[in-house]
Formats: structure tokens, sequence, C-alpha cells
């Protein structure tokens, strides 16, 4: 047996990944700050000497979890969710924003608790914040500006870049966020998979429209 191994019947990978999922769960629940070492073991059955064995540390498990959530996400839900051959602007920017709420809503394993470990890092953000905005934010920043470039048919300024690019995300993390005052506000509303096609598709054309509309005007100095 290894140095520093937990004595356990189990294989090594099924306590990392029991481990995993019951950290996801308490860190999205509480917070980094808050969360404790002991609170993850106890909720994953596993034992202190585990996790140190498997992450070396709170900080390194945190790291693990988004990594697994974020990497699980893309996988199963892409940028380029279900598009055609040779696919215009528009169909790539219904991609863009189905995958969102796909992710958003529909995640498995780790990927269930994404959007509350996002919220909270944007609310209480530690240095896992400036990885994932290094490693996916900006990333998938710059592949909506290009659409949205294509879409308005001319180069975006900086500002436009902000402005029409944060309008369509926006429209996504509103439902994420704000889904306990929908559900008081509108309890018919929810968010099986169909309504969120819908919801998809109405961002999609809503943004779409606006869009058309901004081409002829120009917001900000103009990139060059």
């Amino acid at each position: 047996m290894a140095a520093g191994m937990p004595d356990t019947a189990e294989s090594p990978d099924k306590t990392r990944q029991r481990i995993l999922t019951a950290a996801a769960e308490v860190f999205a629940e509480t917070g980094f700050r808050n969360a404790t070492i002991r609170q993850i073991v106890e909720k994953a059955g596993a034992n202190i000497a585990a996790v140190n064995y498997h992450f070396g540390g709170k900080n390194q498990l945190y790291t693990a979890v988004f990594e697994q959530a974020m990497s699980a996400g893309f996988a199963e839900y892409p940028v380029n969710l279900d598009l055609p051959p040779d696919p215009t602007p528009e169909q790539r920017l219904l991609a863009f924003v189905r995958s969102f709420f796909l992710r958003a809503f529909v995640g498995q394993g780790c990927g269930t608790h994404l959007g509350r470990l996002i919220l909270r890092e944007m609310v209480e953000p530690t240095a896992e914040l400036n990885r994932r905005i290094t490693d996916t934010m900006r990333p998938m920043a710059e592949h909506l500006r290009q659409i949205v470039q294509q879409i308005v048919s001319r180069p975006l300024s900086d500002d436009e870049a902000f402005l029409f690019s944060t309008s369509i995300i926006s429209q996504v993390v509103f439902h994420k966020h704000c889904r306990e005052v929908i559900a008081r506000m509108f309890p018919s509303r929810t968010y099986g998979r169909d309504e969120l096609e819908q919801l998809a598709r109405h961002v999609t054309d809503f943004s779409i429209a606006g869009l058309h509309a901004m081409r002829s005007k120009a917001i900000g100095k103009r990139a060059p």
C-alpha cells in the first residue's frame, strides 16, 4: 500500500469520486471558506487521510471539484452542441445559448452544483475565480464575441462587445440565479427539458432581433 493511503477495500478511484461529489455539494451549500474537510468526509463516508492522499488539502480539492464540474459540463453540452455542417452565425448563437442553459440546469454529478459554485465565487471570490476566468470564461466570451460580430456584420468596439455579450449572457444567468423568485412569482413555470429548449430559442431570437437592429448603430469607439 502506498504511503499515506487510507486503509479501505474500496478502489482509490471510487473513493476519490465520492469525495469529489460530496465536496461539490458542501462547497455549493456553504462556500469555500465555511466548508470543512470534516463535513466533506462525513458526507462522503471517507476519512481525512483519503482527502490528503487524493488531493493534498482543501484548496486542491476545491480546484478539483471545479475542474471536474467544468469538464463534465462542456463534454456533455459543448458550445457547438448539435450544430449542422457550415452553421450560420444565428445557429451558432442558438447552440451557445442552448448549451449554456443545459449546463446550468441539467448537469450531472459535480456539474449539478456548478451554477451555485460559480455564484458563490462571484460573491465571495477565491483564487479559483481567476483560474475559471482564464481557463473558461474568457475563452467563452471571445467565442461569443465572434458570433455576435458575424451577426452584426461589422467589427465591434470593446464597448459593444461588452454590452452585446453581457446582455445575452445575463438572460441565461437570470433564470439560474433568480429561480426561487421566478418560482414564487410564476408558480406554473418549470425548468424541464422542454422549457429549457423554449427559453433557449426565445433568448436567441430576442438577442438576434436586437443585434440586427444594432447593425447600423455604433456604440463607443470602433475597434481598429
